[in-house]
């Protein structure tokens, strides 16, 4: 909203993505270090894991994303799928694609930190 009116939609979006991305990365080894005291710690989760992990909060952010649009914006779903052909939809479909591979990132991070 601040960003968009001076730079453009998909500079706003350019600009948006790092920290997001740093976001999701600080905000996956929070769940992380929870889903290790609740149930089966981190050494017990694999590389994969957190791919189904993030894929999983991936298919929840989209459905989220797509039900606002289509509530607030008045889009229709098509249309919501088609932004991601453009400039800005392109940019934010990457961005997402990171965040859905965060889990595995942290886990892969963490895991190589045990090691060492």
């Amino acid at each position: 909203m601040v960003l968009e009116p001076r730079l453009g939609p998909t500079l706003a979006v350019l600009c948006e993505a790092p920290l997001m991305l740093l976001a999701s990365y600080l905000i996956a080894g929070w769940v992380l270090r929870r889903l290790a005291r609740s149930c089966c710690g981190v050494r017990n989760l694999s590389v994969a894991d957190g791919l189904v992990l993030g894929g999983l909060a991936l298919v929840m952010l989209i459905a989220a994303e797509c039900t606002l649009a289509v509530t607030l914006r008045g889009q229709s779903v098509a249309q919501y799928w088609g932004h991601f052909l453009q400039g800005p939809g392109l940019a934010s479909a990457v961005t997402f694609l990171g965040f859905g591979l965060m889990p595995a990132v942290r886990l892969q991070v963490q895991k190589s930190r045990i090691v060492q």
